[in-house]
């Protein structure tokens, strides 16, 4: 059977909200409820900023959301010394709420908070440790990889049962990222996920049923575990019972059913999901065929860094589906992709500096771009690196180079090649 599972998740965010202390043990109206908020709040009480800036976050006490207004206030707190509100900025700049997404900013809040104490920001800490930040821009902002460190600020909160805490140090013994690799250390540190009622165990266990990972492979527990984590709302649960549905896997193809559960884990953040949903709406073969709602789909994937989100989005715009033709703007939502490693913006961009088309004709970075692409396997890529270095366009001329990347293209079936080649025979 095709393995279909996809990629675990690489963060969970919470708000850490205090409760409301500063209120009278009296029940206000709600208005006057914000008014005491707010009276405190100006005099510079950091509970009360952290309360108002929540209130913003969330709409509360009748005040619209306001993300700028509430990370002002999150860091008005966070300046008069309170951590929850320092773990709160973090979220923002994790998130770009309010201000402009900043990683390495939040790593310097959630480190703080860590250090005060606070476990969501332990948590966080652990999660950008476990992969690091990189930023050619700016090599000071660089944070290292740093998988020990991170294993052991997850310990920590396994030993006080935080829940969320035993998926990620799972997958950590599952990958065996610190050298060593423990399928039955991972599964027992997932039942007792699960028994936390953390929906990320649930899935994960219900992976590990499923390829029989620290266990016997069992169906179904697989599915029953996987149900339980997609009612419980996980994203990618939802998305793995989605793709069931989809392909007639496990149940009976049920398309419209796929489209509820692909909404869901969309609306929960999943960008795969959210790309998913731009695909439907592109297609009109179930919902009904809506330029404008596959773009905001795919908008929403390619904010989160989705390659797949920002090549369609390219697309969208070179082809003028929905809004006018921008090559300038295809071009540059290409480069976005191409970073991304999507092999068919980086052909496509190729193509566009090549022919100068919405950027100036750039041989040097045509090359480099057909380079990228071949290198993925991209027959079309392929052929035309082949003739770059035959015909010495934006790098050396190189015949034995050229021959050898269209011999590539030609058996990855490439007809163009072959004919190339055929008549260098």
């Amino acid at each position: 059977m095709k393995k279909f599972f996809l990629p675990s998740t690489l963060c969970i965010l919470f708000l850490f909200i205090l409760p409301s202390v500063l209120l009278s043990e009296e029940i206000p109206e709600k208005l006057q409820d914000i008014a005491v908020i707010q009276d405190k709040a100006k005099a510079g009480n950091a509970d009360a900023l952290l309360l108002l800036g929540n209130a913003y976050f969330f709409g509360k006490y009748g005040l619209e959301k306001d993300y700028t207004l509430a990370f002002s206030n999150y860091r008005k707190s966070a300046k008069a010394g309170n951590k929850a509100a320092t773990f709160n900025l973090g979220l923002c700049y994790d998130q770009g709420l309010g201000i402009n997404q900043d990683p390495y900013e939040a790593y310097i809040c959630y480190k703080e908070a860590a250090d005060a104490g606070l476990p969501q920001a332990r948590y966080n800490l652990a999660l950008i440790l476990m992969n690091g930040l990189s930023s050619p821009e700016n090599p000071d902002r660089k944070i290292a990889r740093d998988i020990k460190s991170a294993s052991e600020l997850l310990a920590g909160l396994v030993e006080k049962d935080f829940p969320p805490a035993f998926a990620k140090l799972a997958e950590i013994h599952l990958n065996g990222s610190t050298g060593v690799k423990d399928e039955k250390k991972a599964f027992s540190l997932l039942e007792k996920g699960i028994s936390l009622g953390n929906f990320e165990s649930m899935k994960m266990i219900a992976d590990c049923y499923y390829s029989g990972t620290g266990c016997e492979k069992d169906e179904k527990k697989m599915l029953y575990w996987l149900k339980m984590a997609s009612d419980g709302g996980n994203p990618e649960a939802l998305a793995k019972m989605a793709y069931f549905y989809e392909n007639g896997i496990f149940f009976k193809q049920d398309v419209r059913t796929a489209l509820g559960l692909y909404e869901k884990a969309a609306s929960a953040g999943l960008d795969m999901a959210q790309v998913k949903m731009g695909d439907y709406y592109m297609k009109g073969a179930i919902v009904e065929h809506d330029f404008a709602k596959a773009r905001k789909w795919y908008e929403i994937a390619a904010r989160r860094g989705n390659g797949q989100a920002m090549f369609n989005l390219a697309v969208l715009a070179m082809e003028g589906f929905g809004e006018e033709k921008n090559d300038s703007k295809a071009a540059k939502l290409f480069l976005e992709a191409s970073k991304k490693e999507d092999v068919h913006a980086q052909f496509n961009l190729a193509c566009f500096f090549y022919q100068g088309r919405g950027i100036p004709v750039d041989r040097t970075a045509a090359f480099y771009w057909f380079k990228k692409a071949a290198e993925q396997g991209d027959m079309k890529a392929q052929r035309r690196l082949a003739l770059c270095y035959i015909d010495g366009e934006g790098t050396e001329k190189n015949i034995e180079k050229g021959l050898a990347w269209l011999v590539k293209a030609a058996q990855n079936g490439d007809k163009e090649a072959i004919e190339l080649l055929s008549i260098q025979k």
